[in-house]
């Protein structure tokens, strides 16, 4: 899998490889940090 992080005009796209679907309910702690760094993207200063 991959991750892909791009700068939009005011907002970002991620594009991720990975199969959220499997990892998550799992419990895969690496794969909640990700997903809680995806989420909080947007919140970040500039």
């Amino acid at each position: 899998g991959g991750l892909l992080v791009a700068r939009v005009e005011r907002g970002w796209f991620i594009y991720t490889g990975y199969s959220w679907f499997r990892q998550l309910p799992a419990g895969v702690p690496g794969a909640y940090r990700l997903f809680a760094n995806m989420i909080s993207l947007g919140q970040m200063p500039r």
